[in-house]
Formats: C-alpha cells, structure tokens, sequence
C-alpha cells in the first residue's frame, strides 16, 4: 500500500497532468468553448472536473485505509507492552511477597532468638543434704541462674501431689544461686528413691509468664546415697505457647 506522501504526490502530478490537458483541448478549440451556452458550460465543467473528483475520493480511500492500519498496529503494539507491563507487575509482586516473607521469617526468627537471650538459665538439684541416723535422711532443693535476669521467681517439688518444698524471690539476677532450701527430713526408710517433680515459674524482662517443668530421678551413687538427675523438661508460655 502507498504511503500517504506518495498518494499525494501521485494525485496532485494525475490533477496537473489533466488540467493541462484539458487547458490545451480549450485552447485549441477557443471558438467551440466560448459559443457554449450557460447549461452547456456547466455541463462541460462538470464532465471534466468528475473525473478529478474520483480520483481524490479513490486516492482519499487509501489514505484513511492506510491511516486506519497505522491506528490498528499502533493499538496492537500498546496492547503487547501492555501485556508486557502486566507480567513484569506479577513478577514484581511475587517478588516482593517472596521478600516480605523471607522478611517476616527473619524477623521472627530474630524475635525468637530475643526471647531465648532473655529467658533465665535455672539450674535446680534436688540432693541428700545430710544423713540424721538410722534410717533418716535430710534432702533439700539448690537453685541457681545461669542465664538473664526474671522476677517473682518461684520453685515448688512434689512428691506426687503433696508439695514437700516450696520458695519464692522477688528477683534473681545471673549468677544468683539459692542456699539449701527448705530442708527435708524423710523418714520413709533407709532412702528415698521416688521421683521428684519441680515446677518453677518467673517472669522475663518482657513481663512474660513462663512455667518450667522438670522430673527428677534418684540414681544410686557409690558412697550409698541417692543422687537426683533432671529425666525431663518443659518450658512453657502461659499465654502465648512454647518457645
């Protein structure tokens, strides 16, 4: 298809080419054309300036058909950088939801490792203190922190549900360690080889209630009195689960 310079180029060299022709036809007969009457001038201009009239509608026709294709590709060059705009936005957005998760694991985990840093290291025995005689012997509960600080710390031991040991501080700071507490005098034979159960319960730096739970078993020792060992432990949240 022609381009629109040369549709011009071609209808205004097509117009002059037959203008000049038909001045060099009246030229030549000066005498006929000037005898015409009214009807007959009309009659004649409209005979020669028809076909001029094509011409332009045709030469029009391609011009808006060629204009139209240009509107089309251009229509359809937006349409592909607008698919392209809408992937690349989905990349975008799975890229950043990939960050923002990668974001929000970091920190967690960071929080995570904030609320361990912070949490006090109990380290509790629950240990023969001395031996009375015969077959009575005195236990008591050595409580130290080796970790952070926490307040209202408290430490309970049961023998199954009856509570033989029980203390309470308002603070413990690192390195506290308690002195024997509470002694106990057993007297339920030559030793007492039942499970201990302790549950501790303090307060972080962040006001966090927290629970520690441990099992104490007797294990025989060699110089004939029982030692305890932790068989179990579990720390837990009141409110907001385990670490």
């Amino acid at each position: 298809m022609f381009k629109s310079s040369s549709l011009n180029w071609i209808g205004l060299s097509v117009t002059c080419a037959y203008v000049l022709t038909v001045t060099v036809i009246v030229f030549i007969k000066v005498e006929e054309f000037t005898s015409l009457k009214l009807n007959e001038l009309g009659d004649f201009l409209a005979g020669v300036l028809g076909p001029i009239g094509i011409l332009w509608l045709i030469l029009g026709f391609f011009q808006q058909s060629r204009e139209l294709q240009n509107s089309v590709d251009a229509l359809n060059l937006q349409a592909r950088e607008l698919n392209d705009s809408v992937y690349q936005q989905k990349e975008l957005v799975s890229l950043t939801r990939e960050q923002l998760q990668e974001e929000r694991e970091r920190v967690h985990r960071e929080e995570q490792a904030r609320k361990i840093r912070i949490q006090p290291v109990i380290v509790a025995r629950f240990e023969v203190l001395s031996t009375i005689g015969g077959n009575e012997f005195r236990y008591c509960l050595r409580v130290s922190n080796i970790g952070n600080s926490a307040s209202n710390f408290q430490v309970r031991a049961f023998d199954g549900p009856e509570v033989i040991c029980e203390h309470f501080e308002r603070y413990i700071e690192r390195g506290w360690a308690s002195k024997a507490l509470n002694a106990i005098d057993i007297i339920h034979g030559p030793r007492f080889r039942k499970p201990v159960s302790l549950i501790m319960s303090y307060q972080d730096e962040d006001g966090n209630q927290w629970t520690l739970r441990e099992l104490h078993l007797p294990v025989e020792a060699k110089d004939g009195f029982d030692t305890f060992e932790r068989a179990s432990f579990e720390r837990e949240l009141s409110l907001e689960g385990r670490l």
